[in-house]
């Protein structure tokens, strides 16, 4: 399978699921998307190495800076944020032929643990999908934790491999536990966290990663934290 059939996969399955009720993405650019996807081919059929990620896209939190998306931390103030530069863990991913996916929802400023947002749904005109709270992937009818919520319910839901997200006082583990996933907060100063937005400091806040099955988390975590580590 091309990086560009994996994406296609991912985009069928999330339209055919009808996941845009989920609320999960802040920002999502399938032609961009799928671009990346479509470089990485090139790369490959022109025999160049595209290991060890090949083209395996990543939901990441928008609180963290990736280039040519905004970085809003769902709040309107920040509506138009567009960062200079990616945060280095992000460069780190895309050095070793990893492409972006989206942008992912979350409480607004990482403030709570529900992820409730009160200006919904639609609010906000930098949204392209609709930035209401981001919902449960097994039962739309609860909240998907906070504040990391559109990161574990993108996982939870299956239309992303892996996520980042950020954990200062359990963003990462409290959604994870409401998805019935798994997150990790890793050892504080493990990344590299500068480009980001952090919610207390940095004596607190630190990047994390979510995944679905325990033996896959176990062996990710470990390769993820090499690769973003690189």
């Amino acid at each position: 399978m091309t990086a560009v059939q994996y994406v296609q996969a991912l985009f069928g399955y999330y339209d055919a699921g009808g996941f845009e009720c989920l609320n999960a993405f802040i920002s999502l650019n399938r032609t961009q998307v799928l671009a990346d996807a479509a470089a990485v081919d090139a790369k490959y059929a022109n025999g160049e190495t595209i290991t060890p990620l090949c083209g395996l896209p990543l939901a990441v939190k928008d609180t963290i800076d990736v280039q040519g998306y905004r970085t809003t931390a769902a709040t309107p103030g920040l509506a138009q944020a567009f960062p200079d530069f990616s945060a280095p863990l992000i460069d780190n991913y895309l050095s070793q032929n990893g492409i972006i996916l989206g942008k992912m929802n979350l409480a607004e400023l990482s403030s709570t643990v529900t992820s409730i947002n009160t200006n919904s749904p639609n609010c906000y005109s930098y949204n392209d999908i609709g930035c209401s709270t981001p919902l449960n992937a097994y039962n739309q009818t609860r909240i998907s934790g906070g504040s990391s919520a559109g990161s574990a319910a993108s996982v939870a839901a299956r239309f992303a491999p892996w996520a980042l997200c950020e954990d200062t006082g359990g963003s990462c583990r409290a959604p994870a536990i409401a998805n019935g996933i798994f997150g990790l907060r890793p050892t504080l100063g493990c990344y590299n966290y500068s480009d980001a937005l952090v919610l207390a400091t940095f004596t607190r806040d630190t990047v994390g990663k979510l995944f679905v099955f325990f033996s896959y988390f176990t062996q990710s975590a470990c390769f993820f934290l090499f690769v973003i580590q690189q």
